[in-house]
């Protein structure tokens, strides 16, 4: 085999049985003593040259970062006398931590300088933050939106439609943000707490205490805010003149009409209405009163003595003028009846 054969199958062995490495167990204890050094040894891997020798290594980092802890207990050694000459070494090697992140880091960054020949890929992740952190900047996003929406040009708008999908997703969706499997306070002292003993360690799915973003009313508000401003104004230019603007003005309104709803829709009840019931043959019919319900979301409005379920009142805090599904289903419906006419 040629060198980069080698190399990427051993990362694919090593990825493999990474939890065997990193943990201390009777039958191999010596595993974690090589945990730094391989680090270290696969971040030559990261080659924009060999896409796929960069992809197994990058895939045996996260293995192992998902695994371990990275914080430097070498001082460990000067405070406990129950380790083990083997737990001192790997101690004694985690000072290294330091080093492994700022090189990784370093060659990331080279590789997105390489490959990023626009801002686009920046200007669609800069919403893509938990709600909380995007709040502080609602005055700027709303005056960036404003003026770059309306932008025709195909690359601009479907940047810009995928910062809308990602801005509303990150103020209305419950997702996780905290992703560690160590239960344990790793802000313990070293007296108390030795975070090696805990590498790759298997956790008690009851003991996981996962963190999660739930949408306060602010963030609520807020995503109901950008969507009454700019949901509306396009669909009254498709109301109006649907049929008399460019066909870039009219693609550019619906691409952005189409990021807005796939962002909020999980906050608009559906619709009640008999006109679209059982559609779909379905094993769940339409009018099903079985519906998804969610305790996390209630237990952030209870504060408000509010309930609501996924599907049927995902957020009754939230106000719009009607149901967005319904307008949807109208204005593109007649859209779509006055383009067939006019062919």
């Amino acid at each position: 085999m040629t060198e980069p054969h080698r190399f990427t199958s051993i990362m694919t062995c090593l990825t493999h049985i990474a939890r065997q490495i990193v943990q201390q167990t009777s039958a191999y204890s010596q595993g974690q003593i090589y945990v730094l050094p391989l680090l270290m040894s696969a971040l030559p891997g990261i080659d924009l040259n060999d896409l796929e020798k960069t992809s197994v290594t990058l895939e045996f980092l996260d293995t192992i970062l998902m695994l371990i802890t990275c914080i430097d207990c070498s001082s460990a050694v000067n405070i406990r006398n129950d380790l083990t000459e083997i737990e001192k070494e790997v101690c004694l090697s985690t000072s290294n931590f330091d080093d492994f992140i700022v090189e990784f880091l370093k060659r990331i960054f080279q590789m997105i300088d390489v490959l990023s020949t626009d801002m686009s890929d920046a200007v669609t992740k800069l919403v893509h933050a938990p709600g909380d952190a995007l709040m502080i900047y609602k005055s700027m996003i709303m005056s960036v939106f404003r003026q770059c929406i309306h932008f025709i040009y195909k690359n601009s708008y479907e940047t810009i439609a995928h910062a809308v999908e990602h801005l509303l997703k990150s103020l209305t969706h419950v997702y996780p943000i905290d992703y560690r499997l160590t239960v344990e306070n790793i802000d313990e002292l070293f007296v108390d707490f030795l975070p090696i003993r805990a590498w790759g360690q298997y956790v008690d799915f009851n003991k996981l205490q996962i963190q999660f973003h739930i949408p306060n009313e602010d963030e609520i508000d807020f995503a109901c805010e950008f969507v009454n401003t700019f949901m509306y104004p396009e669909l009254t230019l498709l109301n109006e003149n649907g049929l008399k603007i460019s066909n870039d003005e009219r693609l550019r309104s619906l691409t952005i009409i189409q990021s807005i709803a796939i962002g909020c829709f999980r906050m608009i009840p559906r619709i009640e209405s008999e006109q679209i019931q059982n559609l779909i043959p379905s094993v769940v019919p339409y009018e099903s009163k079985y519906q998804i319900q969610l305790p996390i979301y209630s237990k952030e409005l209870s504060k408000k003595k509010r309930s609501y379920s996924l599907l049927s009142d995902y957020l009754s805090v939230s106000e719009f003028k009607e149901n967005l599904r319904m307008r949807l289903l109208t204005d593109i419906g007649k859209l779509l009846g006055r383009s067939f006419i006019d062919q």
